[in-house]
């Protein structure tokens, strides 16, 4: 067989023309393998780069960047005010400490400026400030009202001729109503607490909380005075000379 016979395709003897199944051969040859190629070929790496070279370092520097001290100025002037209020009251660094539960150690070196106090620990003193403050102020009321009720007292005993010392010697806790001189004690003193609470107009609950007492018996006390200096002109004129000394 020639070249020229073995290139040309075979024909149909019947009809002179080329079989289908070799057409199918030639047509496949014609292609030359369109699509394999493409198969075979490397794929082109579309974004490689962006997805795997360095990224940008966006925000990096704002979040590495070291946080600034905020607030140590107005933590120092908060320590500093603290302090003041608490040498005024007269409040112990050790009792605000404890009342805190602040180390001393730690107070000391906030105070000395060794180191700066956190803002919870300027919270818990403030608290235990004000809570020894309050006390304070409650202790200072008790202590005043009982020493002008001693002092009252005294008075009303000089003036009625009794002696000032057994009076304010009288234990008024233990009631002793057949001694005459628990009974005479116990009436100057509800005289006292008259005066007290009529003439320096303090308020009925303060001082029975000054004095032990309910605000309940403080009034009356005040009802139990009122009735009788209404029924007695020489009560009243001794109340009222009272009065006039304890208001002046």
């Amino acid at each position: 067989m020639t070249t020229a016979s073995y290139l040309s395709a075979p024909t149909d003897p019947a009809h002179g023309r080329v079989a289908p199944r070799q057409l199918d051969i030639e047509a496949d040859t014609a292609l030359g393998g369109v699509g394999i190629h493409s198969s075979t070929t490397p794929k082109i790496a579309i974004g490689i780069h962006s997805s795997t070279g360095p990224k940008d370092a966006v925000g990096i520097h704002s979040s590495t960047a070291p946080k600034k001290s905020v607030g140590i100025h107005s933590s120092t002037a908060s320590f500093k005010r603290i302090d003041t209020r608490r040498a005024s009251l007269g409040i112990a660094v050790a009792r605000l400490c404890s009342a805190a539960q602040i180390h001393p150690n730690t107070y000391r070196e906030i105070r000395i400026g060794n180191c700066v106090a956190k803002s919870a620990t300027i919270e818990r003193l403030m608290g235990a400030l004000d809570r020894l403050a309050a006390g304070a102020v409650v202790d200072e009321q008790r202590t005043l009202c009982l020493a002008l009720l001693r002092m009252i007292q005294g008075q009303l005993a000089d003036r009625t001729g009794w002696d000032r010392q057994v009076i304010l010697s009288q234990d008024l806790k233990n009631q002793r109503p057949n001694d005459p001189l628990y009974v005479q004690a116990a009436r100057l003193r509800r005289c006292a607490v008259y005066l007290l609470a009529e003439g320096l107009m303090i308020g009925k609950a303060a001082l029975g909380h000054a004095l032990g007492i309910s605000r309940q018996a403080v009034h009356k006390t005040v009802s139990e005075i009122e009735a009788e200096r209404d029924t007695s002109p020489e009560f009243d004129a001794l109340m009222q000379s009272m009065m006039d000394l304890v208001k002046g």
